[in-house]
């Protein structure tokens, strides 16, 4: 219940200003985690939870506020434990800022950016959206919506996140105008009329009841963060904060823009453009395309998988080394996702190169099995169960390569595959398969065949090996069947013993 309810808030957030713009900044690590999808939640299950509870449910990480007072009886027991503080908030090392990233939505322009935590940013930043809002809204109606978030990182860092929703034709003039007044509070900051009246806005808030809730989340945040402040305080830091303090504090931030455009033509000049590829190739074997001819671009083309990593090359270069990996997904169709802690992703479907499956092979044998992520994880369990099983049981897999891909889907919940072999059913050459439940034959050739024997409805087994082949018959309900060409043929032994001890519902 808990996963359905995390996967919907999660496509809800999806693509969102403030989460897409901590991915680009930080990465598919720490604080940029939030722009990610939660694949943890298709395999977290109750030892990972209660060591997670072990260290973060405990007094020293907890802060609790009323608006009344407790209920009769009331407690929280918490053991004792270490404080956890929130990780350090560290950009992409390849990232130069002030920076743009001209893949946005048509209809919006983001801005976002991190700095110092202070009470001259905190009122510099209001007195910006109140200017956005003026000029970019009312004064010229560019904007339908300007939306603001900030979030707290660690005591000393935030990020800020400004968008902007226009129309498409609307967005060079948003985004020029949102910069210019970002450059103005920066050089001159705001008047000390334009701070005088946040500060009677803070005022107000504070005297409104139903913005209690509000600064009591905030006091729990900054004493979780080892600061203590009272309503006096807070108003009497901001109450501290000239002119030019707002402008100091603008001045870093603007230096730490990432600009989020929908195309590279709204890119504004002097800012770096967003690293969109890899600036790296790494070296090892070269898989190309399959089921197409050997032409120029062809042969641009390729997927690299080597023991450092895996590159795809074709009009751009995508790059991810296994000693940064963030995560490897393994999905039930046998496909792999790799995603760096840059943010870089890498999908490698095996039918799609020529010997795709040794190298989905060779990745899967670098990958660390703590990076590994099971989409469908039951799914992915019982193919992991076959595979291993047809590896020591078959010898020529490719014959029943398609039973083999059905089998995983044929098994219920906790079936174990006790052996395999290619065999015979008349002229239909197909898949045999014990398990501890029941035997199957599958087909997959020219339509779908299938038989399904529970061992209690057994009544018999009889095998037979000649010189050029091996055979086994079952009889059940007064039928016999028979089983041809068994290969390999050592399996015939395997499998007569196996139906006995089970048959008539004996094992």
């Amino acid at each position: 219940t808990e996963r359905s309810i995390l996967r919907t808030e999660g496509a809800g957030s999806a693509g969102h200003p403030v989460s897409a713009s901590a991915a680009l900044r930080y990465g598919a690590r720490g604080h940029g985690l939030i722009g990610f999808d939660e694949y943890g939640l298709n395999t977290v299950g109750p030892e990972e939870i209660s060591s997670w509870v072990g260290r973060y449910f405990t007094r020293e990480n907890a802060a609790l506020w009323m608006t009344g007072p407790p209920p009769k009886e009331f407690t929280l027991e918490l053991p004792s434990g270490e404080p956890m503080p929130p990780p350090e908030a560290e950009a992409l090392p390849e990232l130069r800022f002030p920076l743009v990233h001209p893949v946005g939505p048509d209809d919006m322009t983001v801005l976002s950016f991190d700095a110092e935590r202070s009470p001259a940013l905190w009122m510099g930043t209001l007195v910006l959206l109140d200017r956005a809002w003026q000029q970019i809204r009312y004064d010229r109606g560019l904007a339908y919506d300007i939306g603001d978030h900030v979030e707290v990182l660690t005591a000393d860092t935030v990020h800020k996140v400004v968008w902007v929703e226009s129309l498409a034709e609307n967005v060079d003039a948003v985004r020029g105008a949102l910069l210019q007044l970002f450059a103005d509070i920066a050089e001159g900051g705001a008047t000390q009329g334009e701070l005088d009246a946040e500060l009677e806005r803070l005022r107000d808030d504070l005297d409104d009841p139903a913005q209690l809730p509000t600064f009591l989340h905030y006091t729990a945040t900054e004493h979780l963060l080892g600061q203590e402040v009272s309503e006096e305080d807070y108003l009497q830091r901001r109450r501290e904060v000239t002119p030019e303090a707002a402008a100091g504090a603008m001045r870093p931030a603007l230096d730490r823009l990432l600009i989020a455009v929908p195309t590279e033509e709204q890119a504004p000049e002097g800012y770096e453009r967003y690293p969109l590829e890899s600036s790296e190739v790494v070296e090892g074997r070269v898989h190309r395309p399959a089921a197409l001819p050997i032409t120029k671009a062809v042969r641009r083309t390729g997927l690299i998988v080597g023991g450092d990593g895996v590159s795809f090359r074709g009009d751009e270069v995508f790059t991810v080394r296994f000693d940064e990996l963030a995560a490897a997904l393994r999905w039930p169709d046998g496909s792999r996702s790799l995603w760096g802690v840059d943010g870089t992703h890498i999908y490698i479907d095996p039918e799609h190169w020529r010997k795709g499956r040794e190298a989905i092979a060779a990745v899967d044998a670098a990958v660390p099995v703590e990076l590994v992520v099971r989409i469908e994880p039951d799914v992915i369990l019982r193919q992991e169960h076959v595979e291993r099983v047809a590896s020591e049981k078959l010898k020529r897999r490719w014959v029943v390569e398609d039973e083999l891909k059905a089998l995983p889907d044929e098994l219920e919940e906790g079936e174990q595959v006790l052996t395999l072999a290619e065999a015979n059913r008349g002229l239909r050459a197909g898949l045999l398969v014990l398990t501890d439940r029941r035997l199957l034959w599958l087909y997959k050739m020219f339509g779908e065949r299938r038989l399904d024997l529970p061992y209690a409805e057994i009544e018999s087994v009889s095998g037979e090996r000649g010189f050029l082949e091996a055979k086994v018959t079952i009889e059940a309900q007064g039928e016999k069947i028979e089983f041809s060409e068994i290969a390999p043929k050592e399996r015939l032994a395997e499998i007569e013993d196996l139906v006995r001890v089970r048959a008539g519902g004996g094992g």
